[in-house]
């Protein structure tokens, strides 16, 4: 449950800064979300067992 919680944590942190860098035109904010985003999704695919 905590690992679920975590993902989500990141996911969300992640959006609210591609959010934020985009309205106030913040590129490493943005580039911050966008890696926040990634990670989470990996962790998703990881613990689904879901290969590329």
């Amino acid at each position: 449950m905590k690992e679920k919680a975590f993902i989500i944590t990141a996911c969300l942190i992640g959006i609210a800064a591609v959010f934020y860098g985009i309205i106030n035109e913040n590129n490493i904010v943005f580039i911050v979300g966008i890696i926040f985003i990634i990670g989470g999704y990996l962790r998703i695919r990881k613990n689904e067992g879901i290969n590329i």
